[in-house]
């Protein structure tokens, strides 16, 4: 991710029966994100869910998990932040911004990003990602750069 002019490079594996590391993702990547969750429920223990943080339920990934009962039936969703909250595999949802409904001029109701200090943004991404003992799914509207390194991947988000 790019924060005036810097990074952040983030490192993941995945083999034939699961996944480490964070892994981002575009929101348009779902059949990606299904390969993964694919990967990941079969490791759940008893009781145990995926967590999954979100800043707003009109995302297509939001949307997504929760029209496949297969995929929502073990997710544990949480609105905002992961302050507080942590579990062996996590998906961030999570926006610099969040959609608010207002009234134009015409008097007709439509959709805005209220945008979010970067730097809370960045503190909801950092805390995501620390809270998953195994792995977190990052979604960004950034496409990571990727490069293989030893049977691992080394990904990179320019620019938020």
């Amino acid at each position: 991710m790019e924060i005036g002019g810097g990074e952040a490079n983030f490192h993941y594996f995945e083999n034939d029966t699961d996944i480490a590391g964070s892994r981002p993702l575009l929101p348009s990547e779902t059949d990606e994100l299904k390969r993964l969750l694919d990967k990941i429920i079969p490791n759940l223990k008893e009781n145990e869910k995926i967590n999954f943080a979100y800043t707003d339920e009109t995302s297509p990934i939001y949307q997504l998990l929760k029209s496949e009962s297969k995929y929502w039936n073990n997710i544990n969703p949480i609105k905002g932040t992961a302050l507080g909250q942590e579990g062996n595999y996590w998906i961030l949802d999570i926006r610099p911004g969040r959609i608010a409904k207002i009234k134009n001029g015409e008097g007709k109701e439509e959709e805005v990003t209220v945008p979010k200090p970067i730097d809370s943004y960045l503190q909801d991404l950092y805390t995501g990602i620390t809270r998953a003992k195994k792995a977190s799914i990052i979604i960004s509207d950034k496409t990571p750069n990727v490069k293989q390194e030893e049977g691992t991947l080394a990904l990179t988000i320019n620019g938020i």
